[in-house]
Parts: structure tokens; sequence; C-alpha cells
């Protein structure tokens, strides 16, 4: 791909950035993946989670076929997708709960 890594490592450091969302991103023509990935460091958390797997259990990776692989990340996907949305539904239950506003809902 023509990429400089050490580029982007020190790039992605100067601007608190997932170094290996750039690269993705580049891969997959989306600069936007590398923005969505920014701040959680989605791509550089899922290589550790590779790199333990293949440590622990490198000979079943070996073993896997490619169906089984793309239908587990795309549950695991799929599973941080509900998980945001429960998340945005505890904060907007949460935002609009009168104990919290200083209205105690027992005086009336």
């Amino acid at each position: 791909m023509g990429i400089d890594l050490d580029k982007i490592h020190r790039f992605a450091d100067v601007v608190n950035a997932d170094p290996w969302a750039i690269v993705f991103a580049a891969e997959m023509g989306s600069v936007d993946f590398a923005l969505h990935c920014m701040d959680n460091k989605a791509v550089s958390a899922m290589l550790v989670a590779m790199r333990r797997f293949n440590a622990k259990s490198g000979q079943d990776l070996a073993r896997l076929d490619t169906r089984s692989v793309l239908i587990v990340f795309a549950k695991a996907f799929q599973d941080l997708s509900a998980r945001v949305r429960e998340y945005d539904a505890d904060l907007e239950q949460w935002m609009f709960d009168e104990a919290f506003r200083g209205h105690d809902p027992d005086e009336a």
C-alpha cells in the first residue's frame, strides 16, 4: 500500500488517534473510519484481542474457516452497536429522571 507505519504511528501519537485505524481506513478508503475510532482506539483494541487469542490459541485460529470468523466478528460488532444503543437509552433516561434534576418525585 506504500504506507509508512512509523510515520502513521508518530502522527497518531501527536493527535491522540488510533494508528491502526488510520491504516485500516486507508485500506477501506474511508477517512471516517479513522475518525470514528480516534477516541476509543477500536482497531488497536481489536489487535490486542487478536494478539491474545493468537498467543493463547493460535492453533485454533489456524483451524477456523473464514465463514466462522466472519460470523463471530459480525456478532461482536452487532453486540457493540447494541451496547451503544443501551448506553444512549440509559443516558436519556438519566437525563429525564426528576430525582437527578433536583425534584423529589415523592413530593407532590
